[in-house]
């Protein structure tokens, strides 16, 4: 029941990527949506304000001299004119925020249903969602940020700051060395630091992928399958993102469930058909 379980589910969440690409088509959309709204709004201000500046004109000049005006008939009709591109314009504005709620309902409801796969998923493997990312606090002018501890797990003891490299390939090449050594909660927190001290940078897929590789060794197949998922959720066309899903079925297959091993293995050849994942998921497919 467990194995069809997972093969229900897999199916049920499909291609991450596809959801990626939808998620991103959808902000596109809604972001260029929003700009010709602003630029509507804009044009509407502006023939308003050139009505209302004939009209002071015409008030100001008084009764008289408007009738002697030869062009009074052009006056008016180039009023008439601005009022109806108003009305054109007012129009305008109103349908297209009428598209963009739309969008933002249906953005919402796509997001709610992503979220309810990701707590299937979550539930079948019996483990807790993952905490919130974690936001870098910028210390105001003058104040010292407070220094960091990275505790060793395995003896309690705090590891020297001057032993963790600043940089974030440093902290990757000792994360390594600990985990050759079979130390994989060390480099864990190792791992866990280098992602808050550096948001945004380009390997953080590499680091999740570490962090998941830390469990996989520890043999917590349960946890390591939910946090190589995270590196396919969040980077779905970085380079880890293959064999990220690949080491999903290892999981698996280490766990016993060699028919949703074989399920992953497909996954990666079907999403990632020209990666070096996609090869390895073809050796371990063949009969």
């Amino acid at each position: 029941m467990r194995i069809l379980a997972i093969g229900a589910l897999v199916v049920l969440t499909g291609c991450p990527m596809s959801n990626k690409a939808v998620a991103d088509s959808v902000g596109r959309q809604l972001s260029l949506t929003t700009i010709r709204v602003a630029q509507l709004e804009a044009e509407v201000t502006t023939a308003e304000q050139r009505v209302q500046q004939m009209e002071d004109a015409m008030r100001a000049q008084g009764a008289q001299e408007v009738t002697r005006l030869e062009t009074i008939e052009e006056v008016n009709a180039e009023v008439g004119r601005i009022r109806g591109d108003i009305e054109v314009l007012q129009y305008e504005v109103a349908d297209l925020k009428k598209t963009v709620d739309e969008m933002i309902v249906d953005g919402d409801a796509r997001m709610l249903y992503l979220e309810s796969r990701v707590a299937q998923l979550e539930g079948f493997l019996g483990v807790e969602p993952p905490p919130p990312p974690i936001r870098p606090v910028t210390p105001e002018p003058g104040v010292e940020p407070e220094p960091t501890t990275v505790v060793d797990p395995e003896t309690g003891e705090p590891i020297a700051e001057e032993a963790i490299p600043e940089t974030l390939d440093g902290k990757l090449e000792k994360a390594m060395e600990h985990m050759e050594a079979g130390r994989n909660a060390v480099a864990r927190a190792i791992l866990l630091k280098a992602q808050v001290a550096h948001p945004g940078e380009a390997k953080l897929d590499e680091v999740q992928y570490r962090i998941a590789e830390t469990w996989f060794n520890e043999g917590d197949w349960r946890r390591a399958i939910s946090e190589f998922n995270t590196v396919i959720e969040s980077w779905p066309t970085g380079v880890w993102a293959p064999w990220a899903m690949l080491a999903q079925g290892d999981a698996f297959k280490e766990w016993g469930q060699t028919d949703n091993a074989r399920l992953f293995y497909e996954e990666v050849v079907r999403v990632y058909p020209k990666s070096e994942a996609a090869k390895e998921a073809k050796k371990l497919l063949a009969p």
